[in-house]
């Protein structure tokens, strides 16, 4: 069996709003994750290889796209986060807790979440360069006993049936409605599906491009030997379109 395995390191910055603390803190962070895909007797080594490119694309575009510039708060903190950013272009990521430790948990699960299900993200580490502090998270059996569940962290009326780092799409953002009136109510005048599909959109644009730029170079098999072996291919991140999601409900008087 062939284990493919590959490294990136890809710098983002970030603002993180703290009610507790009253304050807004301008973060910058190089994170490295490693990506490991298998060959097995339902994978060949040719597919492995095309889902291992799937998966090294969505997520480098996630991070360069999604978490580069995004605002990280929490649920105290989320009233006035979303009053002050809501007319910028930001992306915002919500979090159980403030800290780095959940930060990590978050973005290890959602990096597995977004890649190909033949690959895995066993290891990621969050450098943050201002402090020059460095936090590492190891997991290849990914639970995350740490991260709540839906419910328990928004209640009955959570907007999303899944938490963001568990959903296959580039959203980093949850809501929840006070009540059954108001969530119905929502539900009624929203076109949930729709907006989910424009949430997974980015993934398969992706998947779209890698299968056929591979499927016509590296699985030529009239022309094997013009085929070079073991070549990741990368999109241009330099002007990304940054992805944001509207499924906002009116806050709650």
């Amino acid at each position: 069996m062939n284990i493919l395995t590959v490294s990136k390191t890809i710098p983002f910055k970030g603002m993180v709003l703290d009610d507790k603390s009253k304050s807004i803190k301008a973060v910058l962070y190089e994170l490295t994750f490693t990506l490991r895909t298998e060959q097995s007797s339902d994978v060949t080594y040719d597919q492995a290889y095309i889902y291992q490119n799937i998966s090294f694309s969505t997520i480098s575009s996630f991070i360069y796209e999604q978490l580069h510039q995004t605002v990280m708060y929490d649920l105290d903190s989320k009233a006035n986060a979303e009053n002050i950013f809501s007319p910028y272009d930001n992306n915002f990521m919500i979090l159980p807790t403030i800290n780095e430790a959940c930060l990590i948990s978050c973005i290890h699960a959602k990096l597995n979440a977004i890649c190909h299900e033949t690959s895995i993200v066993e290891m990621i580490k969050l450098k943050e360069m201002d402090e020059t502090l460095s936090y590492e998270m190891f997991s290849d059996d990914l639970q995350y006993d740490t991260l709540p569940n839906i419910k328990t962290w928004l209640g009955e009326f959570s907007v999303w049936d899944q938490p963001w780092w568990n959903r296959k799409d580039f959203s980093t953002y949850d809501n929840f409605l006070p009540n059954k009136e108001e969530y119905d109510l929502f539900f009624n005048n929203s076109d949930r599906d729709n907006i989910n599909e424009k949430m997974a959109a980015p993934i398969r644009e992706i998947e779209g491009q890698i299968i056929g730029e591979l499927a016509s170079e590296y699985l030529d098999e009239d022309n094997p030997e013009t085929v070079e072996k073991g070549k990741l291919i990368e999109i241009d991140f330099k002007n990304p379109k940054k992805f944001k999601p509207k499924l906002v409900p009116k806050e709650p008087k």
